[in-house]
């Protein structure tokens, strides 16, 4: 297929007044863009259906400048991947194919989700027949990829590190709405080499996206206003700096280690996640970082829901505990 059909035609192919598309969806995850909009903000715009033309406050050149290099740049993680079916297989000594097994498929469309109120405009959709590895350039791990891949590509800069955290929850957002389970975020380094940082899809991240996606439509249906919470006493807690700072990292390496074999080890993770929680409850915090990882173990309240997407809910609250390396999602 001609890479030039395939290429995503200039505008927005999603509703804001009808979906959430992907560019909208750290707005609702996080409560707050990276440029600084605000979830009451955007609910208000959706409502009066009237987005302004700043929605992102994006300038003229930025917009100019996605527009002009991002087929280029499709077009370069492309090639990479078929160089990568050529090379072979890093994990065997076998060849994994050739570069017909990767092929682009067209994104003329917008792909809007069956049941939920989101939909996605995907800068590159790649299907891989056979498989392809990616090394992420930060953690230099392996993750082989098959089938649909959601490639989302940035122009706003050239400085290697992990992608905002914004382009993460854009990234998964696509894959909910395509139901892909691998995707990229692609960019040009400091030296104009090609940067492609795989992921995989994150079920938990996306269960928590489409609670929030949901309440966000059900407030913009019954003008039900978010109330901005005033700061709690809750600090992050340098853990190192406890006595038994050696014990606390002791156990946040072996609740590593346990997670990536987890299908033998669920009861010893949970062991070792409930003595974590106390080291946090110990602090009087709900968040704590040590041996460069963050832990937290955050309240998240659910309110009750009518149902309109979903099934009717009561309202309730659950933890959310979670262990990252510091700065992965920024």
């Amino acid at each position: 297929m001609n890479s030039q059909t395939n290429k995503k035609p200039a505008g927005k192919l999603t509703n804001s007044f009808t979906h959430t598309g992907s560019s909208e969806a750290a707005i609702i995850m996080y409560g707050e863009s990276r440029f600084g909009k605000k979830i009451e903000e955007h609910r208000q715009r959706v409502r009066s259906k009237d987005m302004g033309s700043d929605t992102f406050n994006l300038s003229q050149k930025a917009i100019r400048r996605g527009n002009l290099l991002e087929h280029p740049l499709a077009q370069y993680c492309l090639e990479e991947l078929k160089q990568s079916c050529r090379a072979g297989d890093p994990f065997v000594e076998e060849v994994m194919g050739n570069e017909e097994d990767v092929t682009e498929l067209p994104t003329d469309k917008a792909d809007v989700h069956k049941t939920l109120p989101v939909a996605a405009s995907c800068d590159q959709k790649i299907f891989v027949k056979n498989h392809v590895d990616i090394e992420c350039p930060i953690t230099k791990k392996w993750i082989r990829m098959s089938g649909l891949i959601i490639n989302e590509i940035k122009t706003d800069g050239y400085e290697s590190g992990e992608p905002h955290r914004d382009y993460y929850c854009q990234l998964q957002h696509q894959m909910l709405c395509t139901g892909a389970q691998f995707g990229c975020i692609t960019k040009l380094g400091p030296k104009l080499e090609l940067e492609i940082y795989p992921y995989e899809r994150d079920e938990e991240f996306i269960d928590e996206l489409t609670e929030k996606v949901v309440e966000f439509w059900d407030r913009v249906e019954r003008d039900d206003p978010y109330i901005e919470l005033p700061e709690t006493n809750y600090y992050v807690a340098d853990l190192d700096q406890l006595e038994t700072k050696d014990h606390v990292q002791s156990l946040v390496d072996q609740y590593n280690s346990l997670t990536v074999k987890k299908s033998d080890t669920e009861k010893e993770i949970e062991m070792t996640k409930k003595a974590l929680i106390e080291v946090l409850k110990l602090c009087e915090t709900d968040t704590g970082t040590i041996g460069g990882f963050i832990i937290s173990n955050k309240r998240v309240e659910k309110k009750a829901k009518p149902g309109k997407w979903t099934e009717p809910t009561p309202g309730s609250h659950h933890y959310r505990f979670n262990i990252k390396p510091i700065g992965k999602i920024q």
